[in-house]
Order: C-alpha cells, then sequence, then structure tokens
C-alpha cells in the first residue's frame, strides 16, 4: 500500500477474495479427506499443518531477528 496508495481499496478486496477463496479450498479438501478417510486421521493431518505453520513462524522470526540486527548493528526488538 505504500507504493501505490491510491490502489489499496483494490488491494485490500483482492487480499480478501483469496482469503475467501482459500477457505472455500481447504474446505473442500477437509469434506473429501473427512470422506475418504476416518475423523481421527484428519486430525493428524492437521496437527501436521500446524506443526509446518509454526515452523514457517521460527524460521521468519530468525530471518527479521538476522537481517534487523545486520542493518542496525544492534540486537532486535524481538530477540529475547
Amino acid at each position: 500500500m505504500t507504493l501505490a496508495p491510491e490502489s489499496s481499496g483494490i488491494m485490500l478486496s483482492l487480499n480478501n477474495s483469496v482469503i475467501q477463496v482459500a477457505m472455500a479450498v481447504g474446505a473442500g479438501i477437509g469434506g473429501g479427506a473427512a470422506k475418504q478417510i476416518s475423523l481421527y486421521s484428519v486430525t493428524w493431518f492437521a496437527a501436521v499443518g500446524i506443526a509446518l505453520a509454526v515452523a514457517a513462524v521460527i524460521l521468519s522470526l530468525r530471518y527479521v531477528r538476522s537481517t534487523s540486527s545486520q542493518r542496525s548493528g544492534r540486537q532486535s526488538i524481538l530477540e529475547a
């Protein structure tokens, strides 16, 4: 939005549309998976997805810490 503030409405609506499509696709995949395999197994797939999301957050925070400390030459706010 910083690059093109006049287009912020379009960008926000496109972002919302993509979120809605992603939820619909996820619901479709989940429904198909529930039909093919037991609901107990679906929970394990969800656990794997959560583990991947947590790993992505950890990697992202490490990247932010390394780039911010390199730029400023001091510790980042995110560092504990």
